[in-house]
């Protein structure tokens, strides 16, 4: 090596200028009632404290045990 870059000779084989970026996901993207457990369960405090606690549901702001999944 020891030389500074750009290195003599042929361009990279993968030029990222050349990619194309394409998805075929549906719009909007379907998301499961386990999805969203999963993250409210494991991301619940920063939720809270981003967006405050859901005032809706009876039980907003209760703890659950992530060993057992049940309600501290």
């Amino acid at each position: 090596m020891g030389y500074p870059w750009p290195f003599p000779g042929r361009p990279p084989k993968h030029d990222l200028s050349t990619w194309t970026v394409t998805d075929d996901w549906p719009d909007p993207v379907p998301v499961t009632e386990a999805e969203i457990e999963v993250f409210e369960r494991w991301f619940g405090d920063l939720f809270d404290e981003l967006f405050g606690p859901d005032i809706a549901l009876p039980d907003a702001g209760t703890e659950i045990d992530l060993e057992n999944g049940t309600r501290k």
